[in-house]
This record gives structure tokens, C-alpha cells and sequence, in this order.
């Protein structure tokens, strides 16, 4: 993880890689149970307009680990989207807004 904090490689940059850290200044726990990872990250996270988050990075990093099957990401304030789950989770601050429902009900 240190590795994707210290950004591309000066070949990478002329490849067009960049990476987005989303305002966070590296890692600090990494917890591993089983098929879960669980990464803690350290500072405070800035929400972009990029497509590609710190959780892709993190997320496509971890992923390419054999055995390694659902990734929970953090933010510095110990939130990540859904902390129960068995799908992978952004933290907190980057999590999706939930979309209002456009059911309506029909009374009886």
C-alpha cells in the first residue's frame, strides 16, 4: 500500500498514470481476516470530480492478492460505506448517495 502513496514511477507518469488519493496521506492498519482485508487510512479525505478513486486504486491492488475477496477501505474518521457487509466498501466519504426512491404506494 506505501507503494501507491508514493505515486507513479517516472515511467508510469509517461505511460498517463496518475493516482488519486482523495486528500489521504497513506495507510495505517491493515487487518486481514480470512478473505477480508480491512485498510485504515490517515488523513483527512477531499471528494474530486476524477472517475477513479483512492478505493479503485486500493481496491484493484488488493483484488490482483490471491485469497483476498472483499476490500473494506476506512477513512481517517473510522467510517467506511458499509461496515457490515460482504461486499467491498468505500469509506465513508467517498460512498455513493443513496438514491431516492421513485416508488410511490397505492393506499387502499
Amino acid at each position: 500500500m506505501s507503494h501507491l502513496f508514493a505515486g507513479p514511477t517516472a515511467e508510469e507518469l509517461e505511460r498517463g498514470l496518475v493516482f488519486v488519493s482523495n486528500g489521504f496521506e497513506g495507510v495505517g492498519e491493515i487487518a486481514l481476516d480470512g478473505g477480508r482485508v480491512e485498510v485504515h487510512l490517515l488523513g483527512d479525505c477531499t471528494v474530486s470530480d476524477e472517475e477513479v478513486t483512492v478505493f479503485d486504486h486500493i481496491r484493484w491492488t488488493l483484488h490482483e492478492v490471491e485469497g483476498i475477496d472483499v476490500v473494506m477501505v476506512w477513512d481517517g474518521h473510522r467510517r467506511t460505506a458499509d461496515p457490515l457487509g460482504d461486499n467491498d466498501s468505500p469509506p465513508g466519504c467517498l460512498a455513493p448517495e443513496p438514491t431516492p426512491s421513485t416508488s410511490t404506494t397505492t393506499e387502499a
